[in-house]
């Protein structure tokens, strides 16, 4: 007798996961846009109609969900002054209309302002912190970009120094916060109270904004250390809270470290000073690693991972170094955020060769110091807006949402006219992120 097999069946469910298998597209790299992000992983936005040079975003928070918020300025009023500039992005790369003025907020601090960095508070209002003038400046938000009336003067608020012939000079890309929600700013001050010459300040603020007499007495920590010319001055806070700045004037970069009462920290090299061997040049910032094993200092084309001791890490990069500017004609960083992994992510421009004068440059370096090989390939990748051909676009911030970089920046138009630009990458840490580690602590808004 011959027996006739039946035919095979399927669940509709998992017949359809075969047929989709069959037609699988390439997986995307890290480095990659991310096509879900405003269809092709970039975008622009501009903040007064038509655009005008000087609108740059310059700072960048991911939100629960997915959403941005996109900080930088705004040259729109009928003074050329910079404004602060907020635009809040839903997760697919639009923006909310439903936020502020039509998707955005400008706010008029009353002189040139500066916004260095946006944190949102457990209420959902948004803080906005940096600079009006040379002072340390802030404008709080609710959740739907109004200024918060029961916040400073109608929403903003711009601090003076407790010494009134003072001479304050608050540094960009120090704005920082703590765990327990209180604000931190570093620069350099004259007459504080006594000191003919400029000393180092780290200053800290309660969420009010009031200065916070629990940090040396009046919130103002001033550095006993004189500064020559052209000093440069970065901050960062250690995993317990505790401010850690680096200064370079006219000898070696000096790493300060205070306790959280304000005081230099005599665990920190005896004093609260630790010397290093090496100077720099150039203005930089600091990122402070969170387990305490490293600092990475970093300029435009430089990257140093320092040892707590002062001492240059000899397993990072060159002998503790690894240079930024060797891609194409040239690159730079502006910016770097450190991956949960410890892998450091940065963007900046690139000047690519031939035809062209920058576009968007992204880096990512391994634990070694090198450039990553399973970031696009090399560890560098050169992204073009090209709202112009050939046209000047830079990044300038970075951060991770549910473990994808978010770089923002500038694209400028054929006039010479500039636009925000946002640009969302491909990141295999997403899957890294909370599933191997167990907890939800990398994921976005948590």
């Amino acid at each position: 007798m011959n027996v006739v097999p039946a035919p095979l069946r399927f669940a509709p469910s998992l017949l359809a996961l075969m047929l989709s298998a069959v037609a699988l597209p390439a997986l995307a790299a890290d480095g990659d846009p991310d096509l879900t992000f405003s269809t092709d992983g970039q975008t622009t936005y501009t903040i007064s109609s038509p655009a005008v040079s000087g609108e740059r975003a310059s700072a960048v928070l991911a939100l629960p969900d997915g959403e941005l918020l996109i900080g930088g300025s705004s040259w729109g009023g009928a003074v050329a002054v910079e404004d602060f500039a907020v635009v809040k992005y839903q997760a697919g790369g639009t923006p909310d209309l439903g936020f502020g003025s039509l998707g955005s907020r400008v706010v008029d601090l009353g002189a040139s302002d500066s916004l260095e960095a946006l944190f949102r508070e457990a209420d959902g209002r948004l803080m906005l912190a940096g600079r009006s003038g040379y002072l340390p400046a802030f404008a709080r938000l609710t959740a739907a970009g109004n200024l918060d009336g029961t916040f400073g003067s109608g929403g903003t608020l711009v601090v003076d120094p407790p010494w009134g012939a003072a001479e304050i000079v608050t540094y960009e890309q120090t704005a920082r916060r703590t765990e327990a929600g209180k604000y931190l700013f570093a620069g350099r001050c004259r007459l504080c109270p006594a000191n003919d010459s400029f000393r180092p300040f780290v200053a800290r603020f309660n969420a009010d904004g009031a200065p916070d007499t629990g940090f040396d007495g009046d919130g103002w920590a001033v550095l006993p250390m004189d500064l020559g010319a052209n000093p440069r001055i970065a901050l960062d806070l250690d995993a317990a809270g505790r401010p850690v700045t680096a200064v370079e004037s006219a000898a070696p970069v000096a790493l300060w470290r205070l306790t959280a009462a304000g005081a230099p920290d005599p665990a920190w090299g005896g004093d609260g000073r630790v010397d290093t061997a090496f100077t720099t040049g150039n203005s930089f910032q600091l990122i402070v690693e969170p387990a305490g094993t490293r600092l990475y200092l970093y300029g435009a084309y430089a990257v140093r991972a320092v040892l707590p001791g002062g001492g240059l890490d000899t397993t990072f990069g060159d002998q503790g170094v690894t240079y930024l500017g060797s891609w194409d004609d040239e690159s730079w960083v502006r910016h770097f955020a450190l991956q949960t992994d410890g892998k450091l992510v940065g963007v900046g421009g690139i000047d690519p060769v031939g035809a062209g004068l920058a576009d968007f440059f992204l880096i990512r370096l391994g634990l070694d110091g090198e450039p990553d090989p399973t970031f696009h390939g090399n560890g560098v990748r050169r992204i073009p807006f090209d709202l112009a051909a050939g046209a000047v676009d830079i990044g300038e911030a970075i951060t991770f949402s549910g473990g994808k970089p978010v770089a923002v920046g500038f694209a400028t138009e054929g006039d010479g006219d500039e636009r925000w630009a946002i640009l969302r990458s491909e990141n295999a840490l997403i899957f890294a992120d909370g599933f191997e580690r167990g907890s939800t602590a990398g994921w976005a808004g948590y």
